[in-house]
């Protein structure tokens, strides 16, 4: 399974960015003007109920980070260093666009 996410969330207000503003801000404790961390996506993105919902036994989990730009590198890494060694994920590749 492939979890894209764009790390153009990173620094914008919850609500503006997120495909279920609710679910996140659920999993994240952000209210809904709050703007989203590199730690708040990766929380999302590692989450049962978020990146990780409706994943079958078994399968492989590679992320996505897509809209790597010159001033998103550093979130970049911290999400990429928080994820790394999860049980279920298996890489975390990032794209630039």
């Amino acid at each position: 399974m492939v979890v894209v996410t764009g790390l153009d969330a990173v620094g914008n207000r919850l609500e503006d960015v997120a495909h279920r503003p609710d679910l996140v801000s659920a999993i994240t404790g952000r209210g809904l003007n709050e703007t989203l961390t590199p730690e708040d996506v990766a929380t999302v993105i590692g989450h049962q109920t978020g990146g990780l919902a409706l994943l079958p036994n078994g399968a492989r989990v590679v992320v996505a980070l897509t809209q790597l730009r010159p001033e998103s590198a550093v979130a970049a890494a911290s999400i990429e260093t928080t994820l790394r060694g999860r049980p279920r994920i298996d890489r975390v590749c990032t794209f630039a666009g």
